[in-house]
């Protein structure tokens, strides 16, 4: 008998961000980790995000990214019908509708990870892990499990691991990280260095760089012309 499975429907890329990839990867290696799963992705052919789950060694199943939202329900359905699937994740900035019916119609669970709120939830588990109250309002459907609030943010796991490290004593040059994200399609990073040439001490800086970023060369540009000391990393 074919194994159970858990379906991740999930995008990522340049224009949209890598952030609902990457927590759905940390939930991913946390479920592994208390019981052995077998996960497929669900993904629009962006090849940044595809790419990137990969990389971890899961499968993928992509949905043309003009596909519209008849055509990736009937993604699903191949899915549905090539796997004993057994729950839905689902976490997309706007919701495929019919996509948690269709699933709930072949008996599968479903959980919706959001952070906007004001919209309707008929999955069977939702998870909000923004800190804003104003974002937790939902008009819920059915009988669905609301863990909503930052308790549930899907961090992963070595922030809390390297949170209860001891920190080592600094040296007396100030030192600064940048982190933008998982992308940066405003350019921003290379602003903030610019912007970091009016301090009047010298700094040691950590340039941390996404999977998603465009801008690579500029950022290494003006690294090597800056009076300050950069580190540049990636991911």
């Amino acid at each position: 008998m074919d194994p159970l499975t858990i379906v991740v429907r999930v995008d990522g890329s340049e224009r949209i961000g890598m952030g609902h990839v990457m927590r759905c990867l940390s939930l991913i290696r946390e479920l592994s980790r208390v019981s052995p799963v077998d996960v497929v992705f669900l993904m629009c052919e962006f090849p940044t995000g595809v790419r990137r789950v990969e990389a971890e060694g899961y499968a993928v199943e992509t949905i043309p990214v003009s596909a519209d939202a008849s055509e990736e329900l009937v993604c699903l359905r191949a899915l549905l019908a090539s796997r004993r699937v057994e729950s839905l994740i689902t976490d997309l900035r706007t919701l495929t509708p019919g996509l948690v019916e269709e699933a709930q119609a072949h008996g599968v669970v479903c959980a919706t990870i959001d952070e906007w709120g004001s919209r309707a939830i008929c999955s069977e588990v939702l998870v909000n892990g923004t800190i804003v109250p104003a974002w937790h309002a939902y008009t819920l459907q059915g009988e669905v499990r609301a863990c909503v609030g930052p308790r549930y943010a899907l961090l992963d796991p070595q922030f809390a691991a390297w949170h209860r490290r001891q920190r080592p004593a600094r040296d007396s040059s100030p030192s600064l990280l940048i982190a933008l994200g998982g992308d940066d399609p405003f350019c921003l990073t290379s602003k903030v260095m610019r912007a970091l040439e009016s301090c009047p001490s010298r700094l040691a800086v950590t340039v941390v760089i996404g999977p998603a970023f465009v801008n690579e060369g500029e950022i290494a540009q003006v690294a090597a012309g800056s009076r300050h000391r950069y580190t540049v990393r990636r991911n």
